[in-house]
């Protein structure tokens, strides 16, 4: 997570820098003492950073300034905003922009490294859920139909519990039926009809690529238990299961 600060306080700063000099998940990427300056780093260095932290009053331009040309620029990142001031004033002047965290100072360190790590783990969790469903569009799954959320929900329970892959009849269709109110067979009958539209109209190039060229799209298609955590490892390679 690379941090774009925008604080006056150069002392806080430094704190913030060295605190995470040794971190392997957190690192400040960029730094500013003013609001102008913070907004012309911001808007030319977007690939560069994923989290702002924000003061609120800062000369040369404060942070609700940086907080407006933020949206007007449509910079989409996530932020924290650190403030001394605790009022309901406060809350509502900035609640109509896409705060993540309001940081009341003075804060211990080890509290803004807790909140950037959730906040981490939420971006990579938005993205991973971008990719599966990218995948299934790919694989011609329409999201219209049972199977569709049956194999999503398969997915994501492999992913984070692969020990389930071995009981699949026993724990994981139990599972999705019970979530879905429904039947176990029913939940395999679904996956498998999903399945076999996606091997009729899904992109072959991502066919070949997820399940190799081994499979005849013809004759062959992969079992349930193969084509869901088929997928799974695929993800678990891009993401290393953060």
């Amino acid at each position: 997570m690379r941090l774009l600060i925008i604080d006056d306080n150069k002392e806080l700063v430094d704190i913030i820098e060295k605190h995470f000099i040794k971190s392997n998940n957190i690192k400040v990427a960029l730094k500013a003492y003013n609001g102008q300056d913070g907004i012309k780093l911001a808007r030319d260095n977007i690939n560069d950073y994923d989290c702002i932290i924000l003061d609120l009053v800062m000369p040369n331009k404060d942070g609700l300034y940086v907080l407006s040309k933020i949206k007007e620029l449509n910079i989409n990142k996530r932020i924290i905003v650190s403030t001394s001031f605790n009022n309901d004033n406060v809350i509502s002047m900035i609640s109509n922009y896409q705060i993540d965290y309001i940081l009341i100072k003075p804060y211990d360190i080890e509290d803004l490294e807790n909140i950037i790590l959730t906040l981490d783990n939420k971006n990579k969790n938005m993205n991973f859920n971008k990719s599966l469903i990218t995948i299934l569009h790919e694989l011609g799954i329409p999201s219209n139909i049972k199977g569709y959320e049956y194999i999503k929900e398969s997915i994501l329970e492999i992913y984070n519990n692969p020990n389930i892959m071995n009981k699949v009849t026993k724990d994981l269709y139990p599972y999705i039926a019970n979530k879905y109110s429904t039947t176990t067979s029913r939940v395999e009958g679904a996956i498998r009809h999903a399945i076999e539209i996606s091997f009729r109209r899904g992109n072959i190039d991502t066919i070949h690529e997820i399940f190799g060229h081994t499979i005849d799209i013809d004759k062959s298609k992969p079992t349930n238990s193969s084509f869901i955590s088929t997928i799974a490892e695929k993800l678990r390679l891009k993401y290393k299961h953060y």
